[in-house]
């Protein structure tokens, strides 16, 4: 398996910022679908910028017990007003 490059979708600590609510139920679940429930955790991923992990670091935070990204995003935590996860 190749290690997928996740661009501003996906980092270490949480998913890219979004600009509403919508947006960022939006880029959760598409994340936990098509990345999270189709590959191990021994798949690097690799970000547009930020530090490498794996996605078995990253799973307990998306998994349903855990959800610490949709339980920690904000609303502007930057002053932007965007909803981030991660605060990047």
């Amino acid at each position: 398996m190749c290690c997928p490059v996740t661009g501003d979708s996906l980092f270490r600590g949480g998913v890219g910022k979004t600009w509403s609510d919508a947006d960022f139920a939006s880029l959760i679940d598409d994340v936990e679908r098509k990345v999270f429930d189709r590959l191990p955790d021994e798949t690097w991923l690799y970000p547009d910028h930020g530090d490498d992990s794996t996605l078995g670091a990253e799973r307990p935070h998306v998994a349903p017990s855990g959800h610490t990204w949709r339980r920690a995003a904000t609303r502007g935590a930057d002053g932007s007003g965007r909803l981030t996860a991660h605060g990047v």
